[in-house]
């Protein structure tokens, strides 16, 4: 099995709504308001939320595996890439399923007329995070799940309203807290991850860190910006 970890840069700044990736690398052309077309990058379906004119970059990530696998979802590779990364930069919040580890919180979320349990995990180390990928309430390969990835020091009360407003609202929000570096949103199918920072800094620790992960775990990294 050959694994190779795509970091692209740059396509997503200055856009609002939201975009999806189709198609072959090299043709932006929008394919109807208010998506994008990125080509090569994804299969269709993979969305993630666009970003206003101010805002700082936004990193997709996404891999390709050859064979191609059957099941939609993270390859266990590359959750294990992710989640080395995005925990060595910071501890990372996410909503999972019972028994995923030790919740840190409960959420009540409303959808309609109805409410429903968002059971919230705090992970410090890649083996805790693991399960955001896998999450059957939360499915990734769904585009249901978010990471939040916080400052060492930061609180409960910095984290808990942000991935409320995530859960409940399903989009990025204008601003967050300064705790917060860097919310990953996941691409439907499986296939991507937009990495949103909150500073061009923040974008290329990312980047380094994702590139010794993947080293590690012999994943092929290429850039394209």
């Amino acid at each position: 099995m050959r694994l190779v970890l795509r970091l692209v840069g740059g396509f997503f700044r200055g856009l609002v709504g939201r975009q999806r990736l189709v198609g072959e690398f090299g043709d932006r052309q929008p394919v109807g308001e208010p998506q994008r077309r990125l080509d090569g990058i994804g299969k269709p379906g993979a969305e993630i939320a666009a970003r206003g004119p101010e805002a700082e970059p936004t990193l997709l990530v996404t891999w390709q595996v050859e064979p191609e696998p059957v099941d939609a979802g993270v390859p266990p590779l590359i959750q294990t890439v992710l989640a080395e990364a995005l925990c060595g930069l910071g501890p990372c919040w996410f909503a999972g399923d019972p028994g995923s580890g030790t919740p840190v919180a409960t959420l009540s979320l409303r959808r309609g007329l109805s409410r429903r349990q968002a059971v919230i995990f705090r992970a410090e180390r890649a083996a805790e995070l693991l399960p955001a990928f896998e999450a059957g309430a939360h499915d990734w390969s769904m585009a249901a799940q978010w990471i939040v990835v916080a400052s060492g020091p930061s609180k409960v009360e910095d984290v808990l309203p942000l991935v409320e407003t995530l859960l409940a609202d399903w989009e990025l929000p204008a601003d967050w807290p300064e705790e917060v570096p860097l919310i990953v949103q996941a691409g439907v199918d499986g296939d991507a991850a937009g990495c949103h920072c909150r500073t061009p800094q923040i974008e290329q620790e990312l980047r380094g860190a994702l590139q010794r992960s993947a080293t590690a775990h012999g994943v092929v990294v290429r850039n394209i910006d």
